[in-house]
């Protein structure tokens, strides 16, 4: 090897060198940087003293609810402020995730809190994804395929988790109301109590089912000062099923006649016993229709293992097919 290659591949081993040591030196000061920032949003003073009682209650809750609100509260409060504020398709996400935390029990958050708060938790996870293909040696550009990907699709499956458990809750209270109702009309003509305390009857007998969670967040806004009407119309709104409006337009329209409630439960308790009757019947000759493929391919199934089992019968003696023969 002559002079001037060795000193060129000395220089190149220098530079590699100190470039490493440029990168060690700018990671230690990401991380330095990315410390003191952290310390800084931790200890960013609150302003606790100039929030009204109500919006304090709700900031408090939230914050036990997500250790990560509790510690970036500074910084996702104006990235929700201008998710809230963004016109479009953000404006319906907004829409979209207020219904849906309103029926999940999960109404102390804002809709724009909530979303920012699942796009910190995606940016935290994509970074931890991105950093692991280049901890094995691959490609630098598809740890950032797979870091942008968690980034923004970490929130999408997130809000369809929770609407999930939106219409799985819409559908047990609606399953469960018919025996509620029933319950509240024996109890009001044994003349246990008011409309009100027979709510709260029911909500005590099931109070880990749908049914009681909705009729105890009707009982409490009762008891917060709402009338009745009031009450069940926002359940009627969070729900939007035709039989809690038939259920809430009964009611209120009794209450205001002035009629027995006790009649109107047991008619509206036959009446939703019918359609659900009505409705299996409809689902059992759905059914048969729905079945007779599946019905035939089985029995060609079957006659396939018959014939078979025949067939094997006969070659097994001889390990040939019987034939006949020709005279």
């Amino acid at each position: 090897m002559d002079e001037g290659a060795h000193d060129t591949m000395m220089l190149l081993a220098v530079i590699d060198q100190r470039m490493t040591l440029l990168c060690l030196g700018l990671s230690s000061l990401a991380g330095v940087l990315a410390g003191w920032w952290w310390i800084t949003v931790m200890y960013w003073p609150r302003n606790d003293e100039a929030l009204p009682g109500i919006e304090l209650n709700r900031r408090k809750r939230v914050r036990e609810a997500s250790s990560l609100f509790n510690a970036l509260e500074p910084v996702i409060l104006p990235f929700a402020d201008k998710l809230e504020h963004t016109p479009g398709s953000t404006a319906q996400t907004m829409a979209k995730i207020r219904k849906t935390l309103d029926i999940v029990a999960l109404g102390f958050w804002t809709p724009g809190e909530w979303w920012a708060v699942k796009y910190v938790e995606g940016l935290f996870m994509g970074l931890a994804v991105g950093m692991f293909p280049l901890l094995i040696g691959a490609p630098a550009v598809l740890g950032l395929v797979l870091g942008l990907g968690v980034l923004f699709g970490w929130p999408q499956l997130a809000l369809a988790s929770e609407v999930s458990k939106a219409e799985k809750h819409r559908r047990d209270v609606v399953y469960q109301l018919v025996y509620g109702l029933d319950l509240m009309s024996l109890m009001m003509e044994a003349g246990a109590g008011t409309f009100q305390e027979c709510l709260q009857a029911v909500a005590m007998e099931v109070p880990d089912s749908a049914l009681g969670h909705e009729f105890s967040r009707v009982d409490a806004r009762m008891d917060q000062g709402s009338t009745q009407q009031e009450a069940l119309n926002e359940m009627d709104e969070r729900l939007l099923d035709p039989d809690i409006q038939a259920m809430v337009l009964s009611v209120n329209t009794s209450e205001e006649k002035g009629s027995k409630l006790k009649d109107t439960l047991g008619n509206l308790t036959e009446q939703m016993r019918q359609r659900r009757i009505q409705w299996l019947e409809k689902a059992a000759e759905e059914a048969k229709v729905h079945i007779t493929w599946p019905a035939m391919c089985v029995m060609f199934a079957c006659l396939i293992l018959i014939a078979g089992s025949v067939i094997l019968v006969q070659v097994a003696p001889t390990g040939k097919l019987p034939t006949t023969a020709v005279p």
